[in-house]
């Protein structure tokens, strides 16, 4: 893994965006629950990135230029007759994991800003 210092801070900020769109896909989810025939979606970013260090370096480009995705699951699992595939308990659960991910996130921006600040204060 070959990144800067600022480049870390790239990385925490794409992490932050994925967890956000995530929240916004999962509460979609969730919201349409009822909906006949709604297939839920869900975001994929840690698995371009992983395939994306496996092949190189990582890169503060790469990481510019990899982007999560929104995809529709297509899978015929359905849970109701309706072919609505949410369960409503597994999105609750992702949204649990989501918000520890989001807070582990933060905490590790807010560390990467401290040294940061630490270094420029340095005599």
């Amino acid at each position: 893994m070959s990144t800067s210092m600022f480049g870390q801070v790239s990385l925490l900020s794409k992490a932050l965006e994925t967890s956000w769109m995530r929240n916004q896909v999962i509460a979609n989810n969730i919201a349409n629950v009822d909906t006949p025939g709604f297939k839920k979606n869900n975001v994929i970013f840690e698995e371009y990135l992983i395939q994306a260090s496996e092949t190189n370096n990582l890169t503060d480009d790469m990481i510019q230029n990899t982007k999560p995705q929104v995809v529709e699951d297509q899978s015929n699992l359905a849970y109701r007759v309706d072919g609505n595939n949410v369960d409503i308990d597994v999105e609750m659960a992702k949204r649990a994991q989501n918000e520890l991910y989001y807070n582990a996130v933060i905490s590790q921006v807010s560390h990467q800003f401290r040294q940061i600040n630490t270094v420029l204060n340095a005599k």
